[in-house]
Order: C-alpha cells, then structure tokens, then sequence
C-alpha cells in the first residue's frame, strides 16, 4: 500500500466515516476513521478487505460542516491488511468544492501531507 499513484496531496488526518459495501448491503453500515484524504480519494481503516473495483459507499464528516453526513461513493483502488484505498466518483460540484476546500485549509496550516 505504500505506492503512490495521485496527483493529488494526501492530508493525513483522522476523520469519522461510515462505510457500506454497495453490492452487498447498500444499508450495512461500519463506521471507522480515515487515515488520510486527498481531493481525490481517501485511506480509510476497514474490518475486512475489498476486491479492487468495489463501489463503497461512504459517509464522511468533515469538520466544515459537522451537522450533515457527506454521502458520496468510490471505487477501491486497493484493499490490504484491513487498509483500504478509496477513490472518489461521481462526486457533486458542492461536495467535490467542500472535500477542495477543506484539504486547502489543511494545507495552509501545515498539517502533514504526503506527496
């Protein structure tokens, strides 16, 4: 899981997520946290591991709107050692702006990144 492959910086902050498994159990929801997000996806820690193209669905609190459940889906990049990487699709205008904007302001005030 160490490989990189985004363009976009990885900002490695723990956030509180709900995921469930599309084809599955649409309703099923774990919650955990995720390692790291970028504009483009996140890392997020899992109970099990998924097979590369599963759709998760997943809701994310971002601190920037702590009264509402960011609801988007993704596609798992890669899924190793309950370590699951997530790529974002699909996203709406006003969620991709919300996920830009709050990595810029994690950014503007050095929290730690990976390139």
């Amino acid at each position: 899981m160490d490989s990189e492959r985004r363009n976009a910086p990885r900002i490695d902050k723990a956030l509180t997520v709900k995921y469930a498994q599309a084809s599955q159990c649409p309703t099923c929801w774990d919650s955990t946290t995720i390692k790291n997000i970028s504009r483009t996806g996140v890392l997020l820690n899992t109970r099990k591991n998924f097979p590369r193209g599963e759709t998760l669905k997943l809701l994310i609190k971002i601190p920037f709107d702590p009264f509402h459940w960011l609801e988007i889906e993704g596609k798992v990049i890669e899924s190793a050692a309950n370590l699951t990487r997530v790529k974002f699709e699909g996203l709406r205008k006003e969620q991709e702006q919300l996920i830009h904007d709050y990595v810029e302001w994690l950014i503007k005030y050095n929290l730690p990144k990976r390139h």
